[in-house]
């Protein structure tokens, strides 16, 4: 019985762009907010955005960000009505449709993200998530040569090439070409170390687990941590990459601390579950598989009915 696995891709790049609002206490609560989300702390996110919406209903960017905050929960219903909310009170607002473009892709309606990457990028030519994005949705809507035409020429053209590099190499992973994508990722981070950093690692962490790279994947895992520490993403995928190494007490810790993050992620505790069992701790695998089970891990239950029934008793 294996652990859960990391799934690609929709990775959340926050693009944040600040203007002068003309609110002194609401431009502090968005800036407070947007800053949550660069530092993974969505819940404290929302709030700050909560406070500048009470203040100001007619703030596009509050409603913007709140929804790129719940976004980042899968929290897709509320985050849609938040970006809604925001096109509604300016629908010039590029990063707005960017913003619901990347809800719906994460909801799987793939052609109305497409057609909010395009809207994007027809207000704002230069902003290069949007880009990345339309790549991305095009392949899930099996027109992957054209994904391949556009970030070809835009890497030809000598375009925005460490975004362009980093939508090829997800694009190359996607695709099953996965030392291509090796090979884009650290292009891209050769050209601009800082762009994007930690989607980046993340990214070529998770193809080097598919080439079965364990120590790669957790030295990236591990420069994505030390950029954003509280990302419980992070901590999960470098856990899973000490488990394959069977390094069982370094996985533990990893998802202890992305379960103190986040405790509502049914798979961590599978993987937690797994990582004792290994060590032969029925006791406190038992206990994981239980918790797990009880937010619908299928394969938690399947386990709990396997090894735990003495414990049961």
């Amino acid at each position: 019985m294996r652990t859960a696995s990391l799934g690609i891709w929709v990775f959340v790049i926050m693009s944040t762009v600040f203007n002068v609002f003309g609110n002194g206490e609401v431009d502090s609560y968005i800036k407070n907010g947007y800053s949550k989300i660069e530092n993974c702390e969505y819940y404290e996110a929302i709030r700050e955005f909560n406070k500048a919406v009470k203040l100001s209903s007619q703030s596009a960017l509050a409603f913007r960000g709140r929804a790129e905050a719940k976004l980042s929960i899968s929290e897709y219903g509320e985050a849609l009505f938040d970006a809604n909310k925001s096109i509604l009170i300016d629908k010039n607002y590029a990063e707005a449709y960017l913003t619901r473009g990347k809800v719906y892709a994460g909801m799987g309606n793939y052609i109305d993200a497409l057609t909010d990457f395009q809207v994007s990028l027809a207000l704002s030519p230069d902003l290069t998530e949007s880009f990345v994005q339309r790549v991305l949705v095009l392949h899930q809507l099996n027109r992957t040569k054209e994904s391949y035409t556009l970030v070809n020429e835009a890497i030809k053209q000598g375009k925005n090439l460490a975004s362009n590099y980093y939508a090829r190499g997800i694009l190359n992973s996607l695709t099953g070409k996965e030392n291509k994508a090796i090979s884009d990722l650290t292009k891209c981070i050769e050209i601009d170390k800082d762009y994007n950093s930690h989607s980046v690692y993340m990214a070529r962490g998770t193809v080097m687990m598919k080439l079965l790279d364990y120590a790669g994947a957790i030295n990236d895992f591990g420069i994505a941590i030390g950029l954003k520490p509280k990302n419980a993403t992070s901590l999960v995928a470098r856990g899973l990459a000490y488990y394959e190494l069977s390094k069982y007490p370094e996985a533990i810790g990893d998802f202890n601390a992305s379960l103190s993050l986040n405790p509502n992620n049914g798979a961590a505790y599978y993987n937690l579950a797994m990582s004792h069992y290994k060590q032969e701790e029925t006791s406190k695998a038992c206990e994981f598989f239980h918790k797990a089970c009880s937010m619908g891990n299928k394969n938690a239950c399947k386990m709990a009915v396997l090894n735990c029934s003495e414990i049961n008793k």
